[in-house]
Parts: structure tokens; C-alpha cells; sequence
């Protein structure tokens, strides 16, 4: 074999001439579908490209692999699944043939895969096509909680259940492609190289290093099955959500959802302003992502009303995820100068001799200010600051600093009135003792946009600034949870009302 293992494009140049290219007799006489350009048209994949075949009276589709692997594995794992379709009723599925030798490119021998070509959209355009059409959604829904029943009936899991190997023909029927990440009994044990792609999947198959990273068993479809089955109902429901959360790669959810279960705003949009199915669908799937990926149960037994248990959460996945945000609180070191001379002037002034005096000194300050105040209002107004006066909150003197970490969830309003779901997290305390001033990280999630960025806290007023994007100030808090909520609209009208949540 060639070092270089063949590109697209080398594929491309090698397919021009099928009957130079090719070592079966009905491939050497196919002809391929092409481009405008007369280029054989070509579909890309993670370790793949397929080409679009006709040979006789029917079109293949020819998959040639990009990247060299162990095809002896391949073959056996391709053997083994013909095997069992063989024994099974899954007209989703249909056998597929491997070749060890069968295409020549730059005087190179290398392996295909050659199956029926299935006519149909990829499951994210059907949904995209009909989004304005509920009924044919919910039928769809329907349709993949039935062929999801027959893969669990017939022993047979897809391995890699996503937009682009499920495809949905012009009578509504589904059709899966791509088995190399297949499991089959006979293949108990034998994990393929591939883990999914990781918006469709459970975030234990994706994270190298947890213990069921690439995790291969009968129930390897259950979270996939789930989070499409609660995408197609929640978008027949709402079909603005595409705009708000489809992004080319997933339906509704992704990876940053599944690792952050509740947290993100796709969370809180379907639990707050979803219809009674969908805010019941989306509490077990949040469950799916709290739960061992070993432990989910099919989605039939889901939809059944069947919940996995619950691992303990919080200290476990901040210990197995550093991409999930935890809180490191940093006291900086004792008083400095400033802070000594401060607490000696303090001391000074509670002796009795000097109390009296400083309390007439304040006494003129006090009214010197106010005197103040009144002459900067009696103008015309011309650059006046909005004020942002805080409202009585007896909460805000005693939320300590570190009780300011962890996620909120809630809605912002812009302004134009728009309420759009919001995720705020913050994290890395950094406590200055001397001048009483706190600094974070913070994240926050709004309209689909990310903005981080360094925020700072007054504990005395309760104030919070986050580079200027929002000024919060804490308007209820208790053990349980922190309200914030923002000053910023010139008719102090909430823009941002987030809730925090402790409970995992």
C-alpha cells in the first residue's frame, strides 16, 4: 500500500475512468454521477469519502477510505453485520460489501465499501424542509420511536445515529447508512474505532479518559435516539428554534448541552416555554446526560416514563470534565500598608475623646453632600449619568463572595423587548482584602452569542459588572439560590433576571 493514503480529490481524478480504476467486472462498466463541472460528485466523511454509482440497472454508493486503518478488522466487522442482517427484518438497513482490493489510484491497490445508494435527505434538511409543516414532524417523531423499537428487537445498534447518516426519502420513510461504528452481538467486545459524532452523543462516549470513553453495548443508541426524538417534537412545537440553536452540525442540542445538562439556554427555553411533552421529554433527557451512559435505558422505556438513576454529580464531573466550570476561590494574602494604616486610624477614632469630634465632622460632610446633589440637579440635565440607585435588598449585605459562584439560568430582555434565553456561570473568585473589590471569570450565553470576560462584585452594594455588557446587582438570595437582576434600561425595567441553581 501507498504511504500516502488517497484524498477526495485523488479518489475524484481515479473515478474518471472507472474501467481503468476499478477490479470488479459491474464496477469497470458503471458510470458516475458527476458535478456541473464533470467531476465525480463527492460526499465527505470523518475517515471516508462516497462516490454515486450506477452499475446496471441500480445506483451504489461506493465509500473509499481516507485514512489507512486495520481493514482485516474491517472486513470481520462487515462480515459479522451481513451475518446478522441476514437472520433480522430491518429494511432501514441494508447489507453492505466489503472489497478488499477494488479501486486503483497512483498505481495502488485500496479497499471500498459498496452498498444500495438510499434515496432521501439527510435528517436535518427533511426537518429544515418541513419546519413549517407540524403534522409531518410529529409524524417523524413517530416514525423513529417505531424503527428505534425494531433496532433494539432485532439486536442491532447504529453506533453513530446523527443528521447525516439518517436519511428520510419523499414518502417518509428512514434510512440509516454508515455502520462502521455498527454493533451487533457477534461484535460484543469488539469496539470500532469511531465514537459518534459528539452532538448526538452521550458526553461519557466523548471525553478521552472516562471510563466508558468510546463505550460499545446494546443500548449504544439510547441517548442518540433520545435527543432526536426530543428535537423533532420540540421543533414541530416551536419551529423558530431551528434559527435559535441548529448550527449546521446538530439538530437542536450539542455537546456544551449535554456536558452542562439544565445550564445552557436551550435548557431553559424548553423548561420554561415548552408545551407539557416537551418540558416532560426534556427532564429525562437531562436525566440521559446526568446518568452513566451504561445505565440508559432504551427510548421506549424512556418515553415509558423510566428514568435512570442519578450519579453523584457535582464533585464527580468538576473531577472527570475541567471543560465544565468550577469555582477556585483566591484570598489574596494579608494587609498591606494602606490596610494597616486604615485600621489604625479606625482604632483611633473609637476613642472616647475623638468620637464626638469626628461625629460633627461627618455631620458637615453629610450635609455638604447633599448640598451638592441638589445644585447638580438644578441644571438642564445635559450629561446627566443614569442612576442606578440600588432598590432595599436586605440580601445583598450578606452574600459573601464565594457564594457568587456557580451557573444561572434565566431570560434577558432586550431592547426591543425581545426575551431570549440567557446562561450566566461564574467562577475563579479573586478577593482583594484592601480595597474590598472582588474579580471573576464569567461566561455568558445570550441570543447564541458567547461573551467572556473579567467582572467584578461589591460586596457592599451588591453590585456586579461584567465588562460593562451587563451591571447586575443581587436581588434575592438564600441557600438555595441567587437572583440577579439588572439596572441597566433607562426605565429600570429587568433586562437580566437569572437564577441560580446549586442542585446538580
Amino acid at each position: 500500500m501507498d504511504v500516502h493514503w488517497p484524498t477526495a480529490v485523488d479518489y475524484q481524478a481515479a473515478l474518471q475512468t472507472p474501467a481503468l480504476c476499478f477490479s470488479h467486472p459491474a464496477l469497470k462498466e458503471a458510470t458516475v454521477h458527476t458535478d456541473t463541472f464533470g467531476l465525480p460528485l463527492v460526499a465527505t466523511g470523518n475517515v471516508v469519502v462516497v462516490f454515486r454509482i450506477r452499475a446496471g440497472e441500480a445506483d451504489v454508493a461506493v465509500r473509499c477510505f481516507t485514512r489507512k486503518t486495520d481493514f482485516d478488522v474491517v472486513a470481520y466487522r462487515y462480515h459479522a453485520l451481513n451475518q446478522h442482517l441476514q437472520q433480522v427484518d430491518l429494511p432501514a438497513v441494508v447489507p453492505c460489501t466489503f472489497l478488499p482490493s477494488e479501486i486503483q489510484v497512483h498505481d495502488a491497490w485500496y479497499p471500498v465499501v459498496q452498498m444500495p445508494w438510499m434515496q432521501g435527505l439527510p435528517l436535518h434538511r427533511y426537518i429544515e424542509k418541513y419546519l413549517e409543516a407540524p403534522e409531518v414532524l410529529l409524524r417523524l417523531a413517530e416514525q423513529w420511536r417505531t424503527l428505534m423499537a425494531q433496532l433494539r428487537a432485532a439486536r442491532f445498534a447504529h453506533g453513530d445515529l446523527s443528521d447525516g447518516n439518517v436519511l428520510v426519502d419523499n414518502t417518509g420513510c428512514i434510512h440509516l447508512i454508515d455502520y462502521d461504528a455498527a454493533y451487533v452481538p457477534a461484535l460484543e467486545g469488539e469496539p470500532p474505532a469511531e465514537v459518534g459524532k459528539p452532538d448526538y452523543q452521550h458526553p461519557d462516549r466523548m471525553r478521552p479518559g472516562n471510563p466508558h470513553y468510546g463505550y460499545y453495548a446494546p443500548n449504544l443508541d439510547a441517548f442518540s435516539a433520545l435527543a432526536i426524538y426530543v428535537s423533532i417534537r420540540a421543533l414541530a412545537e416551536d419551529p423558530s428554534r431551528w434559527e435559535c440553536y441548529h448550527t449546521g452540525e446538530n439538530l437542536l442540542f450539542d455537546q456544551e448541552d449535554y456536558r452542562n445538562p439544565g445550564y445552557t439556554p436551550i435548557w431553559l427555553d424548553l423548561r420554561n416555554g415548552a408545551g407539557e411533552e416537551v418540558r416532560r421529554l426534556i427532564q429525562i433527557l437531562e436525566g440521559y446526560c446526568r446518568a452513566s451512559v451504561a445505565d440508559l435505558p432504551t427510548l421506549e422505556h424512556a418515553l415509558q416514563g423510566e428514568i435512570p438513576p442519578r450519579r453523584e454529580q457535582r464533585k464527580a464531573q468538576l473531577a472527570e470534565d475541567p471543560t465544565v466550570l468550577s469555582a477556585h476561590l483566591e484570598v489574596a494574602p494579608g494587609p498591606g500598608p494602606l490596610s494597616r494604616l486604615w485600621q489604625a486610624f479606625l482604632a483611633w477614632v473609637r476613642q472616647p475623646i475623638q468620637l464626638p469630634f469626628m461625629i460633627g465632622i461627618g455631620a458637615f460632610v453629610v450635609v455638604g453632600m447633599v448640598l451638592l446633589m441638589m445644585l447638580s440637579r438644578s441644571g438642564d440635565g445635559a450629561g446627566r449619568r443614569l442612576n442606578l440607585a440600588l432598590p432595599p435588598s436586605a440580601a445583598a449585605s450578606y452574600l459573601v463572595p464565594e457564594d457568587l459562584v456557580g451557573f444561572y439560568t434565566g431570560y434577558a430582555t432586550s431592547l426591543d423587548g425581545d426575551r431570549e434565553p440567557m446562561a450566566l456561570s461564574i467562577d475563579s473568585l479573586n478577593v482583594h482584602p484592601e480595597t474590598g473589590e472582588v474579580q471573576f471569570n464569567y461566561d455568558v450565553n445570550w441570543k447564541s452569542h458567547r461573551v467572556a470576560g473579567v467582572g467584578t462584585y461589591n460586596v457592599a452594594t451588591g453590585h456586579l459588572d461584567l465588562e460593562s455588557h451587563f451591571v447586575l446587582y443581587v436581588a434575592r438570595a438564600s441557600t438555595d439560590e441567587v437572583e440577579l437582576v439588572s439596572l441597566t434600561h433607562r426605565d429600570q425595567r429587568p433586562l437580566v433576571k437569572v437564577n441560580k441553581r446549586f442542585t446538580p
